[in-house]
């Protein structure tokens, strides 16, 4: 990583791309309350994007199902899920199509749900992330199997780095964190990311 460049930076540099080259983008961020240096970090961005800042209670600290359905209630169309403390390689300046978010998005036509994943093998990392199991079919690349945190990661070769899905859909989302659950990511396309880091893991250490 550059030097000043922070965790955020890298996680949110495609998205900022993504304003930069012509689609409007609202960051909502769930934020707790003694995050006072992120809330500052937001503002500035409030020149590049539209940033709305929302705040989750002590009570469900460290639950990302709880953010996520904080969050919710202000997304509007497609809605892109990324972790402040999770990146991968940043599009090319100036190359609107090098965008695996507009990538990604352009599946939404014809699917509710959309992945950037992100090859992986160490079962000891799949045994901690969302991990997938990706396939390569006719047309591109697609999630046969899908698992929070899979005590057996033997069936997985890859991890979710984001997730999106499709305007009228955000009901499904506590889904996606609920181990019991059917995952509405299986049968989503699936766009292939680089670089991939989820920081606060000890496996990227």
């Amino acid at each position: 990583m550059a030097p000043g460049t922070t965790v955020l930076d890298r996680c949110l540099a495609p998205l900022l791309h993504l304003a930069a080259t012509g689609t409007s983008v609202r960051l909502v961020a769930v934020v707790n309350a003694e995050r006072v240096a992120t809330m500052a970090y937001l503002g500035v961005l409030a020149e590049r994007l539209d940033v709305a800042v929302v705040f989750q209670p002590p009570s469900t600290s460290g639950s990302v199902a709880a953010a996520v359905a904080r969050a919710l209630p202000l997304c509007e169309g497609p809605v892109l899920l990324c972790m402040p403390d999770q990146y991968f390689d940043p599009p090319r300046d100036g190359d609107p199509a090098g965008n695996p978010i507009r990538a990604a998005l352009s599946h939404l036509d014809a699917a509710e749900w959309a992945v950037l994943a992100s090859p992986v093998r160490d079962p000891d990392v799949l045994r901690v992330e969302g991990a997938l199991r990706v396939e390569e079919r006719a047309g591109g690349h697609t999630v046969a199997a899908a698992a929070e945190k899979p005590a057996d990661p033997g069936p997985f070769n890859a991890v979710w780095a984001a997730v999106i899905c499709a305007d009228g859909t955000k009901a499904r989302w506590p889904a996606l964190f609920d181990p019991a659950a059917a995952s509405p990511l299986v049968g989503a396309p699936a766009v292939m990311v680089s670089g991939y880091r989820h920081m606060t893991t000890p496996e990227f250490a």
